[in-house]
């Protein structure tokens, strides 16, 4: 914000945008350029010897363990990035402003910064810090601005496909929990469906709840510390018998606001994780209440790019002419074997794979 002081002059910093969003993990992002510059504004002949600028971004962690009275702080601190300029030399006499001046600059950010983070036990912060100098006996005039860093993760295949959990639990049900994909932004909703099949008559579904947990762990001179919290969750109650021999049902979860979680990354001093956690209560024929649980990792993301949503998953690449050519003619050419051929026979009568052109890109996607 900017400095208010009595009788002092405007003074502030402007940039061209404060949110900064990152593409790409720390290995692949190229950085940013940002633009920015200091204002000031003197309503009379002011005496000043210098104005600098300095941009300063820090990770730190503290926490205490131990009962009572015998506690051990633990306190880490390091400078992940540090820039100072003169916007106003120093020089032998003082300099005599009036009126509006304006220094530009830039700051090229690099690529592997971390994310921005507060937390009541770490944070990373990222703040532009001006100062006007002033003879002996005068207040210097200060003025701050915070930058937060977020990071957007690009378009992969694998980031892209659905996350599915099969399994058959106790002998008594079969299920899939499935979610359509890894990655999630920080006001999406997540749908997850269930898939269940009993494998006796003896068994019900009484009620699934589904959690999206946060996960932050802190680190300090080899030291760890943990911490969970629930970000959001849902009841679901309504399970009555199905008619097709299994219960299907898709629940959704929001991921709430960019307020309220703490998007994923990975730093050196703080790392940040989220999973989606199930707890699924099935009726026994004895009354007994049995728990079913399963957890899924998720990816929250302050913005997902849209071309996650356009890659072909997998299901439907399979289906590709192309693919679907090339896999049949490799089952024509070994149908007849009645045993798996030697290397050597390999060699000598290669099979006959057909020739297939490569589809065009617009066909995939």
């Amino acid at each position: 914000m900017p400095a208010q002081f009595i009788h002092s002059p405007e003074f502030h910093i402007d940039l061209e945008t404060d949110e900064i969003l990152m593409n790409g993990s720390t290995e692949e992002s190229a950085g940013v350029l940002l633009h920015g510059s200091v204002f000031l504004n003197c309503q009379e002949p002011t005496k000043i010897k210098a104005i600098r600028l300095s941009f300063t971004g820090t990770a730190k962690v503290h926490w205490s363990e131990g009962n009572g009275s015998i506690q051990r702080p633990y306190r880490e601190e390091i400078t992940l990035i540090q820039q100072d300029w003169s916007l106003l030399p120093l020089t032998g006499k003082s300099h005599s402003l009036e009126g509006q001046h304006r220094w530009e600059f830039e700051l090229a950010l690099p690529g592997h910064l971390p994310e921005s983070i507060h937390h009541s036990l770490g944070s990373v912060t990222y703040r532009f810090k001006a100062i006007i100098e002033r003879s002996t006996f005068l207040i210097n005039y200060a003025t701050s601005r915070y930058l937060h860093i977020s990071r957007r993760l690009r378009p992969s295949f694998m980031l892209a496909q659905s996350v599915v959990i099969s399994n058959v639990w106790a002998n008594k049900i079969m299920y899939d929990i499935s979610v359509p994909s890894k990655v999630y932004g920080a006001s999406d909703q997540i749908p997850v469906t269930f898939s269940i099949s009993p494998l006796t008559n003896t068994i019900r579904v009484l009620s699934v709840l589904c959690l999206l947990k946060e996960y932050t762990s802190f680190r300090s001179k080899g030291h760890h510390k943990a911490e969970s919290r629930i970000i959001r969750y849902c009841r679901d109650d309504h399970f009555p018998m199905p008619q097709s021999g299994r219960w299907v049902k898709t629940e959704k979860i929001d991921t709430a606001s960019s307020e309220q979680i703490q998007c994923d990354t990975v730093s050196e001093l703080i790392q940040v994780k989220h999973k989606l956690k199930f707890t699924v209560s099935l009726m026994n024929s004895d009354g007994h209440v049995s728990e079913l649980r399963a957890a899924i990792p998720v990816i929250i993301s302050p913005e997902v790019p849209e071309e996650l949503d356009s890659l072909p998953v997998y299901e439907e690449i399979s289906q590709l002419p192309c693919i679907q050519a090339l896999v049949e003619g490799v089952c024509n050419d070994w149908t007849n074997l009645s045993r798996v051929p030697s290397y050597g026979t390999a060699l000598r009568s290669p099979a006959s794979f057909p020739v297939i052109a490569s589809p065009a890109y617009e066909t995939i996607v």
